[in-house]
């Protein structure tokens, strides 16, 4: 799934038929596994983040890797997913 990671408006079906199987049996899987395809790709979107972060690149640039149109839009998630600006992140990754 980390090769979706830059696109934006990725869907459950286009990752269950890359896994050749269908969209419900993913759903099943990851219900069975207590989490939802959503969550779980913004945690891996999270991950990329700090990685970015962790090999220097700044907010503006970790926005466009990780395919988001707007670096607001990338702030605010990175907000929601972590409690913290993407700044304070990457001025101090020791957070």
């Amino acid at each position: 799934m980390q090769r979706y990671l830059d696109t934006p408006d990725l869907k459950l079906e286009q990752i269950a038929h890359n896994m050749h199987m269908g969209a419900r049996s993913l759903q099943r899987r990851l219900q069975a596994s207590q989490t939802t395809f959503r969550e779980l790709f913004n945690q891996l979107r999270m991950e990329k983040a700090i990685q970015y972060f962790d090999e220097g690149k700044n907010a503006k640039e970790v926005s466009y890797l990780l395919g988001y149109t707007e670096p607001t839009v990338f702030h605010r998630a990175f907000k929601k997913w972590s409690g913290k600006n993407p700044s304070a992140y990457y001025s101090n990754p020791n957070n």
